[in-house]
């Protein structure tokens, strides 16, 4: 309890006029610029003042602070000032008030309180200052500060966890002293025994590396791994840091199924004068047929270059130095770490990004050097602005195994609550427009056409609205960009989506501020002062350098006009100006989803910026209190979703990753994210990428059977150019290459999605109005079917192999083609989809079915979705029957396809309810009777 000082006798001391001392607060934020004297401090932080003296710096204070007698007063703030003599100003209530001696170092740490109902407050500030050598002068008040309490962000503490962990059985952890081994034992409910050996006869295991041994596959899953150091600007890798200085284990112990070993290094001082000693620890869990493993400091982080820097899991080893390495890529979780080895045993290492306190990381990538598999993935910690490095603290996990999915990753959440209110609908995506005048009213016109065609369940997204463009000025969204038309045009489309039970979205950046240099007319943010907007919302690197986003032209109406970077938005910060915008996009608007554009495709040390060396939004300011860690950021971001999901009472979506496979990270915000406009990683950047959406391979395993249990909303393969090679098709697109995504929409589960340009004609958009209501109702009824489903078993085979089913742990080990795979997916509500990806026709159940043609069936609820060859005309034809409408294509050849559609040749659709008939005549043009 800090003991009030009379305020009476504080007030008789003074005697003049305030000079020119004061305080600053961090962390903290200043959102109105540096010299307001305002203040936002999150409730329940530590932060620290620092004082100044009258005329002087903090800095050049701490010389004469012995000379003076200093007082922090804080408290509620009154009306007005009441004055002592000579005019010193006194803010702080005499009723309401704290009085506080600084000492001198003219800093003083406080906590700030957490009670939540303080949220809001308003608090002031003041310096009461005594110098005891000025006769003349002897107190001084400073200036009032004021500082608002403000929510601090919840911790929602999420994770990620591979199934092996949840892998049913009995586990077991024992100690034999004699062979000085710790056994990590689980024996599944069939019998197969999972054994991990800790062996501190190993040197480097008493010394403070994890070396884990895999006796019953002959591996070492982790060696040369551990913590790294760093001394005079040379980095040590944790087998070099051995060689340096002593390393020993002060204490290991068991408790349940955690072994804890303590290290203390002792290593000569970078200043070459006595030494530098650290402590850390390592713990081993065994959870199911996994091992967690958290690697931490159990000293403080530590100024200047003499500390651990980085931590990673190390390599792995085959000790029968023959057995050979290769990657196993499993398409949207690309990230994780998966390699093979020629004895057929999985092993899977990888950081929980959630746990992990670094600032930046090496992404996973995997490769071998024959016995030796190496993993890239390490975490760095990198001083902040003030010098100070944080304690290491990483949590990660590894797994052998002899089935791939026990490889899988999840994370702590399951649907979030909107998850379910789109999971059955079919997106569609109306990007940049041709017409630029009254676009907003055509995108109204096409929406209305779509509606009148029976499109009653669809998620609308809505791309290049913004006030002054795409990506510029952000966080300014609203009004709409009058290029496309006038405000009240843009929420009448809008409208017309909502009215017709649409879930519309609009695309939104919450990922970079923009603030054009010498361009002030930002009303969302300013860092030019004397008016300030936002100021502390932007982050700065380890240097105090603003990170920097996207490259823009100045003048966006002059081509080659000079380029500027715009800012990143601390993720702390960004639900703050997405619920400024909700608050117009849901009154004025009517959205009631959303769409989060860049942040959502990589971890947020990695997110692609515009220069490419500056990436990221970990903050590196210790006077900031943004995210200076990786999991503060990641949590920051779920803060944002789960925001966003209230604001617009509904549900959110996000982009999802196309690059780098290793910088994958969409899928691991499932639960906060209820969707993802979803594209396949292309192993290189958007410009050059390493090879298209449609020439990878098939495997839906990962993404049917964990992530679309907790993000449902899982919309086509991305943009078409992601997906498709460069110009190959022209477009609008014909038949074969719809084809080709839509069968990997169905072998991934994935719910239908088009683009259009909302062009009044038919055939001058990505797709012939056919195309479109093809796709529609060629995939709005598998989420039926899929979603009344809980379990699904998914088996490939060889074109030239009928009957020859595998499981993906059998086909992965048989070197099976996942690009010319067939798959089969038998849900267990009864439904059977088979997709033939081969370039030969393939027979199953009776159906001859072209690459990239299906067969679905359902006996239980007569359902049937095919695209096949007609065993009379030999041509393909597309058959769907379902609850709510029949739809038919013979593609040009004349069929009876029964039932309500009869014969046709070319697109037909029958709805039930409401009664409607769509027919594609000759010419294109679409009937609706």
């Amino acid at each position: 309890m800090i003991s009030r000082i009379s305020w009476a006798v504080a007030a008789a001391l003074l005697s003049a006029p305030a000079l020119g001392q004061g305080l600053e607060l961090f962390p903290a934020y200043q959102p109105d610029g540096p010299d307001v004297g305002f203040y936002e401090a999150e409730l329940g932080s530590d932060v620290t003042i620092e004082v100044s003296l009258p005329g002087l710096d903090h800095a050049s204070s701490l010389a004469v602070a012995p000379t003076h007698v200093t007082f922090l007063a804080a408290g509620g703030i009154l009306p007005s000032p009441f004055v002592v003599s000579l005019g010193a100003e006194i803010w702080i209530d005499p009723a309401k008030y704290v009085l506080l001696p600084v000492n001198n170092t003219l800093t003083v740490n406080l906590t700030v309180p957490s009670n939540p109902a303080l949220a809001g407050n308003v608090m002031g500030a003041q310096i009461l200052d005594v110098d005891i050598l000025d006769p003349i002068i002897p107190l001084n008040a400073s200036p009032l500060y004021r500082v608002e309490l403000i929510d601090a962000i919840p911790d929602y503490q999420n994770e990620m966890v591979p199934l092996g962990a949840d892998a049913p059985g009995t586990s077991s952890v024992t100690w034999d002293p004699a062979a000085q081994i710790y056994s990590f034992l689980h024996t599944a409910p069939d019998g197969e025994l999972t054994w991990y050996a800790l062996n501190l006869k190993i040197l480097q295991v008493r010394q403070g590396l994890p070396v884990l041994i895999d006796p019953l596959n002959a591996t070492l899953p982790t060696v040369l791994g551990g913590f790294h150091y760093s001394q005079n600007g040379t980095k040590y890798k944790p087998l070099e840091f051995l060689q340096i200085g002593t390393h020993t284990l002060l204490s290991h112990e068991l408790n349940g199924n955690t072994v804890t070993m303590h290290f203390r290094d002792e290593v000569p001082a970078a200043s070459g004068v006595g030494t530098t000693v650290h402590t850390r620890a390592l713990e081993y869990t065994l959870v199911g047929k996994s091992m967690k493993i958290r690697g931490y400091q159990t000293d403080n982080g530590h100024y200047g270059d003499d500390g651990y820097y980085a931590f990673g899991l190390g390599e792995m080893v085959n000790l029968d130095m023959v057995s050979t390495w290769e990657q196993v890529r499993i398409p949207f979780q690309d990230q994780i770490g998966v390699m093979l080895n020629s004895n057929g045993v999985f092993v899977s290492q990888f950081i929980d990004m959630y746990q992990s306190s670094a600032q930046r990381h090496t992404e996973a990538a995997y490769f071998s050097f024959s016995f030796l598999g190496v993993n890239t993935e390490l975490m760095y910690y990198v001083p902040d602005t003030s010098g100070y490095c944080h304690p290491i603290d990483e949590t990660g996990w590894v797994t052998t195994t002899k089935d791939v999915e026990d490889t899988f990753v999840r994370t702590a959440y399951g649907k979030g609550p909107y998850a379910e209110d789109f999971d059955d609908f079919v997106g569609v995506a109306l990007p940049k427009e041709t017409y630029t005048i009254t676009n907003y009213q055509y995108d109204m016109f096409n929406i209305q056409r779509l509606q009148d065609w029976g499109m009653d369940d669809v998620l609308m997204w809505k791309t290049h609205w913004m006030n002054f463009g795409q990506n510029r000025r952000a966080t300014t969204h609203t009004p709409a960009d009058p290029t496309g038309g006038t405000d009240a045009e843009f929420a009448a489309m809008v409208q017309t989506a909502a009215n017709g039970g649409w879930r519309t979205a609009l695309y939104t950046d919450f990922y970079s501020l923009d603030q054009a240099q010498g361009y002030d007319e930002n009303p969302t943010y300013s860092e030019v002062g004397p008016t300030y907007i936002n100021w502390d919302d932007s982050v700065k690197d380890f240097e105090g350098n603003y990170r920097l986003g996207y490259s823009i032209a100045t003048h966006v109406d002059i081509p080659h006009s000079e380029l500027y970077y715009t800012r990143l938005l601390a993720p702390r910060r960004a639900l703050k100006h997405f619920e400024r915008e909700a608050e117009v996009m849901t009154t004025v608007y009517g959205v009631n989803a959303n769409y989060f554009d860049v942040m959502t495709i990589s971890m947020p040390d990695l997110i692609v910026t515009g220069n490419g060396a500056n990436q990221g939004v970990i903050s590196g300011d210790h006077k900031s209190p943004n995210d200076s860690t990786i999991k503060d950021a990641l949590n920051s971001y779920l803060h944002l979703f789960q925001g966003a999901a209230k604001a617009v009472d509904g549900p959110v979506i996000g982009e999802s990753s196309f690059w780098l496979f290793q910088r994958r990270w969409d899928s691991f915000y499932m639960g906060f994210l209820d969707g993802a406009w979803r594209t396949l990683s292309t192993g290189g950047p958007p410009s050059q990428p390493g090879f298209s959406g449609e020439e990878q391979p098939i495997i839906p395993d990962y993404e049917i059977k964990v992530v679309r249990k907790s993000m449902p909303g899982l919309f086509g393969m991305g943009q078409y150019n992601r997906f498709f090679k460069g110009q190959t098709y022209p477009v609008p697109y014909a038949d074969d290459p719809l084809y080709h995504y839509r069968a990997t929409e169905i072998s991934y589960g994935h719910n239908g999605y088009f683009m259009t340009l909302s062009t009044p004609d038919n055939g001058n958009d990505y797709l012939h109005w056919a195309s479109q209501i093809k796709e529609y109702y060629a995939m709005r009824s598998f989420p039926d079917e899929w979603n009344a489903s809980t379990d699904v078993t998914i088996e490939y085979r060889d074109a030239a192999v009928p009957g020859g089913w595998m499981n993906l742990t059998d086909a992965i080990k048989a070197g099976h083609d996942f690009v010319n795979t067939v798959i089969r997916l038998t849900y267990d509500n009864g439904l059977v989809v088979v997709v033939n990806h081969a370039v030969a026709n393939i027979t199953e159940n009776g159906k001859t079915i072209p690459q990239h043609g299906w067969h679905a069936e359902n006996p239980s609820t007569g359902y049937l979705n095919e695209s096949v060859i007609d065993p009379l005309s030999g041509t393909r034809r597309d058959h769907v029957v379902c609850a709510d409408y029949e739809m038919a294509d013979g593609n040009g050849t004349a069929y009876d396809f029964g039932g309500s559609i009869g014969t046709t040749a070319n697109l037909k659709v029958t709805i039930f309810s409401p009664a409607k008939t769509l027919i594609e005549e000759p010419n294109g043009d679409i009937t609706v009777q």
